[in-house]
C-alpha cells in the first residue's frame, strides 16, 4: 500500500521501537554517536525516510550499519518496510562569512544546493587551487568569466563540493535573483524520460533553459548515450547563448569522455577547463589538521603525520578518517593511539598500487632529510645517493615501478643506472642497519608495515 510522507507518526513509531532493537545490537555508545541524530521524516511507497545531518554521516551509517538498521525496521513494521537515509533539510539561516545576508532554507531546497558545501569549508592545496580559484571567480562574475566552466578529476577530490559552493555563494552573495539548478548528468535523462513519458517534453525544455546558473555534474555519464547528449548539447548552446552560465564537473576531461558529441566537446573546451588532481600529502595534512580542531579531535602531530602521509587520494577517505578518529574518541576518551591508526589506516590504504613516485620520494626525501631536488638531480654526494637507492629499492620491492619509468622520474637516467641503484639498495639493506631502519620508517610511513 502506499503511503505518503504526511504519515509521521507511523513513521516516528517505527523508528522508536526500531531504536531500541538497534541500541542492542550496535550498543549504547556506538547508538549514541550514530543514530540519536536521525529523525524519522515519515513514509512513502513502503520506505522508511530517515533525516541526518550531512552527506558523510549518511555514507558512514550506510557503510558500517546498514544490514542493523534494516534489521530492526524489519523487526517492528507489520509490512515490509525499506530505509532511505536523506540530508535532513532545515529552515536555518546560512550566512556566508564575507557577507551577512541571511537566506532561508526553503531556496538552497528549490535549487538543489547542499547548503553545508562552501567555499569556507573547501580545503585549498596544490592539488585543487586552480579549480578552486576558478570557481570562486564565477560565482563572483557570473556569465562574465569563464563559461562555461568544466572541473574534472577523480572520485572524491571535491568536484561536487565546488559546483555546490558556487551556486551557494550565488544564491547568498549575488545581488540578482539568479534561478539556479544543480543536477546529475543522470537525473538530466531521468527527468527528460520522464517528460517524454508523460508528454510534457515543451514544458521540460522550457523550464531545463529558463535557468540562469546550470550546475551539471558525473557529465561522464554521457558516454554512449546519444539521445541525453543530443538534448544537453542543445540546453548548453541555448543557455550560452541567452547569456546564461553553465558548471559541468566530470571523472575525466572532455577528451577522455568516449562516444562524446564533438559538438559537446568543443563547447566545453570553449570556455574553461580546471582540472583537479589527486590529494598530495601537503593537502592532506592541512584537511586534517583543519578538521580535527574544528571537532575537537585530540591527535598528536606526529600522527597528524602519519595519517597524511599515507597515500589517501580521495577527500572522502579522509572524512571517514576523521569520523572514526572522532567516534573512537568519544566511545573511550582517551588518547587516539598509533596502533588504532595502524588497524584503522588498512582499511583506507588496501592497495600498494595507488603510491605514486612522487609519494614515495616526498617520503623518502623526509626519511632521510634529502631534498628531493637533489635525489632527482645529478649530484653523486654519498648522502644524497643512499636517498636515491633507497627510492629506487622501495619502488621495485613495492611497487614494481618498471625500471625505465624510474630513470625517467630520476632525472632521465639509463636502465643500467636504475639496475645498480636497486643493488646497491639491497646490499644496503641488508649490511648496514641504518640504512635498513630507514627503509622500514618508509614502509610504515607509506604502507603501516615495516
Amino acid at each position: 500500500m502506499t503511503r505518503s510522507l504526511s504519515e509521521l507518526d507511523r513513521a516516528t513509531e517505527i523508528w522508536q521501537n526500531a531504536s531500541k532493537i538497534l541500541k542492542e545490537l550496535v550498543g549504547d555508545k556506538a547508538f549514541r554517536a550514530w543514530f540519536s541524530d536521525l529523525q524519522p521524516l515519515g513514509l512513502m511507497d513502503d520506505t522508511l525516510y530517515l533525516g541526518a545531518p550531512n552527506e558523510f554521516y549518511i555514507e558512514w551509517v550506510e557503510h558500517h550499519y546498514l544490514d542493523k538498521v534494516k534489521k530492526a525496521v524489519e523487526l517492528v513494521s507489520d509490512d515490509k518496510v525499506s530505509v532511505n537515509f536523506t540530508l535532513q533539510e532545515g529552515e536555518e539561516i546560512m550566512t556566508d562569512k564575507n557577507n551577512e545576508t541571511p537566506v532561508s532554507g526553503d531556496k538552497f531546497k528549490k535549487f538543489r544546493l547542499l547548503k553545508h558545501l562552501t567555499f569556507n569549508n573547501f580545503v585549498v592545496g596544490p592539488p585543487n587551487e586552480f579549480a578552486y580559484k576558478s570557481s570562486l571567480e564565477v560565482a563572483k562574475n557570473p556569465v562574465r568569466k569563464f563559461n562555461p566552466l568544466y572541473i574534472y578529476g577523480p572520485s572524491g577530490v571535491g568536484k561536487t563540493h565546488l559546483l555546490h559552493a558556487i551556486g551557494n555563494y550565488i544564491v547568498v552573495n549575488s545581488r540578482t535573483d539568479y534561478k539556479i539548478l544543480y543536477l546529475t548528468a543522470e537525473e538530466f535523462l531521468n527527468k527528460m524520460i520522464n517528460a517524454i513519458k508523460t508528454k510534457t517534453m515543451i514544458k521540460f525544455k522550457a523550464q531545463i533553459r529558463d535557468i540562469d546558473i546550470l550546475l551539471i555534474d558525473e557529465i561522464q555519464f554521457l558516454n554512449s548515450k546519444p539521445m541525453i547528449q543530443e538534448e544537453i548539447f542543445h540546453t548548453i548552446d541555448s543557455l550560452m547563448r541567452s547569456n546564461k552560465q553553465v558548471i559541468m564537473a566530470a571523472d575525466r576531461s572532455p577528451e577522455e569522455i568516449d562516444s562524446l558529441d564533438d559538438r559537446i566537446r568543443t563547447r566545453m573546451r570553449s570556455g574553461l577547463v580546471a582540472e583537479i588532481k589527486p590529494v598530495d600529502f601537503e593537502l592532506r595534512k592541512k584537511y586534517i589538521k583543519e578538521r580535527i580542531e574544528k571537532e575537537n579531535i585530540l591527535l598528536r602531530e606526529e600522527h597528524v603525520d602519519y595519517i597524511a602521509y599515507k597515500p589517501i587520494k580521495s577527500i572522502r577517505d579522509l572524512e571517514g578518517i576523521i569520523n572514526a578518529l572522532k567516534a573512537k574518541q568519544e566511545f573511550d576518551n582517551r588518547e587516539i593511539t598509533r596502533h588504532f591508526l595502524v588497524d584503522l589506516l588498512k582499511t583506507f590504504n588496501n592497495d600498494e598500487s595507488i603510491v605514486e613516485i612522487d609519494e614515495l620520494l616526498k617520503v623518502v626525501s623526509d626519511v632521510f632529510n634529502v631534498p628531493k631536488e637533489l635525489i632527482v638531480g645529478k649530484t653523486r654526494k654519498a648522502a644524497v645517493m643512499r636517498a636515491r637507492h633507497a627510492l629506487v629499492y622501495v619502488a621495485r620491492v613495492k611497487l614494481n615501478v618498471p625500471y625505465k619509468k624510474l630513470g625517467r622520474a630520476l632525472g632521465g637516467r639509463d636502465h643500467s643506472t636504475i639496475i645498480h641503484s636497486f643493488e646497491q639498495g639491497k646490499f644496503l639493506f641488508y649490511t648496514d642497519p641504518e640504512f635498513k631502519e630507514n627503509i622500514n620508517t618508509v614502509m610504515d610511513l607509506l604502507f603501516g608495515e615495516k
